[in-house]
């Protein structure tokens, strides 16, 4: 399920969750964010359920930005966003493949992660 927290992207204003605003969009968003991350870490299905709420997906409408903020690493992410759901699917499936690249770094650094227990 789609977290309806607001993002902690700093001190930017205007931020809605996109669950809020549209959670048949955030649903598909949050779903292949977490598709794209646990199939490019190499996850066991159960990391699944905790990779579903490892990103918040917010929106910034004035100024037509989708904003995403990991709950895991602190890491925040916006690009600029027409609006469509094409869009925002590629915007998760972007930011899914680069925390995945992060978990195979720390694997190959340290030999296992917090996520492979």
């Amino acid at each position: 399920m789609p977290d309806d927290r607001p993002a902690t992207n700093g001190p930017e204003e205007g931020l809605v969750a996109l669950a809020k605003t549209d959670p048949k969009l955030a649903k598909a968003v949050v779903d292949r964010f977490t598709q794209a991350f646990v199939t490019a870490a190499s996850l066991s299905s159960t990391a699944r359920a905790r990779a579903a709420g490892m990103v918040v997906f917010s929106v910034e409408k004035q100024h037509q930005m989708l904003h995403a903020t990991s709950t895991d690493s602190r890491s925040t992410w916006e690009e600029h966003w027409d609006g469509s759901k094409a869009a925002a699917l590629k915007f998760a499936e972007r930011i899914g493949s680069e925390c995945a690249g992060l978990i195979m770094r720390e694997r190959a650094r340290d030999g296992s992660t917090h996520w492979d227990v």
